[in-house]
């Protein structure tokens, strides 16, 4: 999965950048630049029907570590889409809605690639 490597490589360097910035940095220039973020994307609220996914998620995938504001976007997108088309999850909003879910959240380590 070299996807991961990539993540997590840009996810740091992005941490860093605030880091660096402490009490100086312009959320906003840095906001877009990595949707993993949770300073650029914090969560305000948490819907009921993403609390009752993220339980269920975790339950599947124990790699998972956290999510933000961009997770939850991300889901309520994909709820909103009719069952018709949600269901080709390979491409048009699903797939967009999908992959910013998979790249908003935190891992504690690389997932494992299963066949469905």
């Amino acid at each position: 999965m070299e996807w991961y490597e990539t993540w997590r490589v840009d996810y740091e360097n992005h941490k860093l950048r605030h880091d660096e910035n402490i009490g100086n940095v312009d959320i906003d220039e840095l906001r877009g630049e990595n949707i993993t973020c949770e300073i650029c994307y914090p969560i305000r609220d948490t819907p009921e029907v993403f609390k009752k996914f993220w339980k269920i998620l975790q339950k599947f995938e124990y790699t998972i570590k956290d999510y933000n504001t961009e997770t939850i976007r991300a889901l309520l997108n994909l709820l909103s889409i009719e069952s018709e088309e949600r269901n080709n999850y390979t491409k048009g909003r699903t797939r967009d809605a999908l992959d910013v879910m998979v790249e908003s959240i935190r891992y504690l380590k690389q997932p494992v690639l299963r066949e469905k």
